[in-house]
């Protein structure tokens, strides 16, 4: 039994068992990795999961048996990537990103030219492109690129030749941007 289990089983808040668990009155067995307790705990809570969750799942499909009954929850989430490893970015555009957030306009210009060919004549969410994104950074390279990522495309959607390749749509309270490639089937404006 993992802490999230625990709690759930025993109505005990996530705070409180880690406490136990902290001054070792609480010993659970904890075999599954960090990143898949704070998948569930996102889950749990009713929260999106990150793009960088969202990648680690796809690359580690054993992944989704330790997250119990969370994994419906965790493929509806990936549904909407869909093939995204197949689509990764190539090492050519990810060694670009770092460059990209400082705003750099020819490193800008390679990640436009390659998010023109993905992004699909239909919406799609910003972890659509994120992810892609992650998958095709190096692992090593990931802890410094992933935190560049929000700026980059920030930086990319500012970029007049990407003007017709984005929107803001409401979500709620908040704005999501949402990506879609111009054409026929494109945005409903």
């Amino acid at each position: 039994m993992n802490i999230f289990d625990f709690c759930d089983r025993f109505n005990i808040s996530l705070a409180k068992a880690r406490r136990m668990e902290k001054a070792n009155v609480l010993r659970l067995d904890e075999n599954t990795p960090d990143e898949v307790q704070e998948i569930r705990h996102l889950l749990l809570r009713g929260q999106p999961l990150s793009a960088s969750h969202l990648a680690g799942l796809i690359e580690n499909p054993g992944w989704k048996m330790d997250l119990g009954k969370y994994a419906d929850k965790a493929l509806a989430a990936l549904a909407p990537l869909g093939d995204a490893l197949d689509e990764k970015a190539p090492l050519m555009v990810s060694a670009y990103i770092a460059d990209a957030a400082g705003n750099d306009p020819h490193a800008q210009g390679e990640i436009i030219a390659w998010l023109r060919k993905i992004i699909p004549r239909k919406p799609v969410p910003y972890n659509y492109v994120a992810v892609r994104l992650i998958l095709g950074i190096p692992p090593i390279d990931r802890v410094n690129d992933i935190p560049r990522i929000p700026r980059v495309l920030l930086n990319v959607r500012k970029h007049e030749s990407f003007s017709g390749y984005w929107r803001l749509v409401q979500n709620g309270t908040r704005n999501a941007t949402v990506f879609c490639a111009p054409g026929k089937n494109s945005f409903d404006l």
